[in-house]
């Protein structure tokens, strides 16, 4: 309780609804701890059953039946260290649970129990007052101080929430297993080991080839990672209006979805007439993109349609996304006095030439560069439709050619 206030604002940054992001901003700062104290009480109780004889008696339940017991009280602290934060930011930001937020959480407590049997297997073997606190340490630092390391694979396989989610994104498959796979192999090779008194080394040849096949398997899934934790987009549910174009938008913003359809339209309309582009099959929200953002397409037009309807500026929003280049690195000025000519066709003019007078009280260098581009804006403006038309398709052109 005390751990998720002091970090209140991880759990307070922007989520726009998405419980996703509202359990990884919850739970991320202290799965490392969770994880620490699940495999320092194990190693204890596995030292406690061990003083008590519990295995040498003539009992009827077997080893693994014992262990099961002893073990649920451990999961249910380490579940609730995890769970109640997670359940506290829900309340906290009045987001509702979804199944995708619930399977994040699922993940971390399928770790604490692979971080019980490891614990098992070290208490079985060594003195836990020596052991249990220093398998607690190394399972903080392991996870804990991942992101410090020099080797991207060593964070993405620990089972740490790292980074924020963006809205729309999740884990991929192998991010989520990955971790799993590791410490599972781990754990499953631990508790071979004490689990019967019978055939000692066959159990540990078993156990070595199941950690040793483990642990490249695991890594074989995430050495291609960069820094970041790889994600799919997408994945918040959309509400969909309308025809020529349809509007998609997030759920959470889906209210005032009759009203950037009726702008979407009127928008495009003028943007046809204008001679720049056909009317788009889809105008969607970029919200869902999370941090790869994809570039508009002559059918798909992407917008800050969420942003858009809250700061006021929807139609602005949607000019803009009409316009793309054909190169990933246009240039920049030509870039600018292209977005100026689209904005004011749409009647957004007066917006886009706030942003450039930002952009020019920056350096000398920019306030020139702004009033050439207003100048060839305007200019090209007063020409006829047909002219306009082929100056702008030659912008687009000349942006690619003139890139760095």
């Amino acid at each position: 309780m005390l751990f998720y206030y002091f970090d209140n604002h991880i759990s307070l940054l922007p989520n726009h609804g998405y419980a996703p992001t509202v359990v990884v901003n919850a739970i991320g700062p202290i799965c490392a701890l969770a994880y620490a104290v699940t495999a320092t009480m194990a190693v204890w109780e596995m030292g406690r059953l061990k003083e008590g004889r519990v295995w040498d008696s003539p009992i009827v339940r077997t080893r693994l039946r014992v262990a099961i017991n002893a073990g649920v009280p451990i999961l249910l602290v380490s579940g609730l260290m995890l769970a109640l934060p997670a359940a506290l930011a829900f309340v906290q930001t009045g987001v509702r649970p979804t199944v995708s937020s619930l399977v994040l959480l699922g993940q971390q407590l399928l770790i604490c129990v692979a971080y019980i049997a490891i614990g098992y297997g070290v208490g079985f073997w060594t003195p836990r007052l020596i052991s249990a606190p220093i398998l607690g340490g190394l399972v903080y630092y392991f996870v804990a101080f991942s992101v410090a390391g020099y080797s991207y694979a060593w964070r993405h396989l620990v089972g740490y929430f790292f980074e924020p989610l963006m809205f729309g994104e999740l884990p991929t498959r192998n991010a989520l297993l990955a971790p799993l796979v590791l410490i599972g192999a781990v754990a499953v090779a631990s508790t071979l080991i004490w689990i019967s008194p019978r055939h000692l080394m066959l159990r540990c040849c078993v156990a070595a080839g199941i950690a040793v096949a483990g642990v490249p398997a695991a890594y074989s899934m995430v050495q291609s990672w960069g820094a970041s934790t790889p994600v799919v987009t997408g994945a918040a549910p959309v509400v969909c209006t309308g025809k020529s174009p349809e509007v998609c938008m997030p759920e959470i913003s889906a209210a005032k979805l009759d009203f950037v359809h009726t702008q979407a339209v009127s928008v495009a309309r003028e943007l046809k007439v204008a001679g720049i582009s056909e009317t788009p099959r889809l105008i969607t929200d970029r919200l869902s993109d999370g941090r790869h953002q994809r570039s508009s397409t002559d059918a798909v037009w992407r917008a800050q349609l969420t942003a858009g309807v809250t700061r006021g500026d929807v139609r602005y929003q949607i000019a803009l996304s009409s316009l793309h280049f054909p190169c990933a690195g246009p240039d920049q000025v030509i870039v600018h006095t292209a977005s100026l000519w689209v904005a004011t066709t749409a009647g957004e003019g007066p917006a886009y030439e706030k942003l450039l007078d930002r952009w020019a009280a920056r350096a000398d260098s920019n306030a020139a560069a702004v009033a050439e581009i207003k100048k060839q804006a305007r200019e090209a403006r007063a020409e006829s439709r047909d002219k306009q038309q082929a100056w702008y398709e030659k912008l687009l052109a000349d942006a690619c050619e003139e890139a760095p």
